[in-house]
């Protein structure tokens, strides 16, 4: 029959051993926690990009539209939509003025 020594002993390095897998534990819950993490942003990244370039497209489009009807006003016979298409032509802002031919 084992003494009180070794009795204790045998405790303690149940003890250590749980503590050990307990640890091991711990750090694999907070990689898993971190490589969600990580996945997370990625994620959020993308999607970010996604609606700028989304943003970007509507933006481009809609700037093409009303300089496509700024040309037809302007070709009309508009004076002030005339006035306005050539104030955006020297800024250079929006996108290319509206010819009358895609490209």
């Amino acid at each position: 029959m084992p003494n009180v020594e070794q009795i204790r002993k045998k405790r303690e390095e149940d003890a250590r051993k749980r503590d050990e897998l307990q640890r091991e534990e711990r750090k694999k819950q907070e990689e898993r926690e971190r490589q969600r993490h990580k996945q997370e942003l990625e994620r959020k990244h993308v999607m970010d990009m996604a609606v700028a370039k989304q943003r970007e497209r509507k933006d481009k489009e809609t700037t093409e539209a009303e300089l496509k009807s700024l040309a037809l006003q302007a070709a009309l016979g508009d004076k002030e939509a005339a006035a306005k298409l050539e104030e955006i032509k020297r800024s250079g802002q929006g996108a290319r003025p509206y010819t009358g031919n895609s490209q």
